[in-house]
């Protein structure tokens, strides 16, 4: 038995598919490279302080990070795959680390930090977060961003040269500059406290996250979200 497992399994039970396989079992060994300790020094203690599960099933291999808060078991599941676009180093780094977040279970909701309301913390109802197969260079919604920005008389930002590394469930997604790794929120549909609309751009468009400029940022608050939630 594996508490964690069963644990992540019950809160998300659509996540195995039926009549598959799915191999599990405790992972002892788990190391961090000193590169990814340097760059992400928050998100490295908090995965050397979870319990480690590799779960393997229909030919993919990850790994369910778990930590307990009380009688609550909170939980990653990590996903290792190689990406089909370039990605700055430190992403490269990050998921060769501890892969792509897949999924999370339980964890904060909502969190305050340096005075600042983060009302949906960064994990929160993500379709997917780092996860390297699934970063693309295109924005989804970027025909409605040129209309609006062409109906508001706003010129738009450049979305050359970009990486989509966050994709929300209501379709807001965060991308970063290759050439600076400089961290953009674009939403059409949000109720978050803790963005700010850039100058010059229509609203419901493109933000920037308070706390945030880099991708190494938006990896440490996120982190730093949950390790406050954790008291660890």
């Amino acid at each position: 038995m594996n508490k964690y497992f069963d644990a992540f399994k019950k809160d998300l039970s659509f996540f195995f598919p039926k009549k598959t396989p799915v191999l599990h079992s405790e992972l002892k060994e788990y190391k961090l490279s000193n590169e990814f300790v340097d760059l992400f020094p928050i998100t490295a203690d908090l995965l050397m302080r979870s319990t480690k599960t590799k779960i393997m099933f229909a030919g993919r291999v990850m790994i369910l990070f778990s930590w307990e808060k009380g009688d609550e078991i909170c939980s990653w599941i990590c996903e290792f795959n190689r990406p089909k676009i370039d990605l700055i180093k430190e992403h490269e780094i990050l998921i060769n680390n501890m892969g792509g977040i897949v999924y999370t279970s339980k964890g904060p909701e909502s969190i305050e930090l340096n005075g600042i309301d983060y009302n949906y913390t960064l994990t929160m109802n993500q379709d997917f977060m780092y996860t390297g197969s699934k970063c693309t260079e295109n924005l989804d919604w970027e025909q409605y961003y040129r209309e609006k920005c062409e109906r508001c008389n706003a010129a738009p930002i450049d979305l050359s040269n970009i990486v989509i590394f966050i994709r929300e469930a209501s379709g807001s997604e965060c991308f970063y500059y290759k050439h600076n790794k400089e961290v953009i929120m674009f939403s059409h549909d949000h109720a978050f406290k803790f963005v700010k609309l850039i100058e010059d751009q229509p609203d419901l468009t493109m933000y920037k996250i308070l706390g945030v400029n880099t991708f190494q940022d938006y990896v440490e608050l996120a982190s730093l979200q949950w390790g406050e939630y954790l008291s660890l």
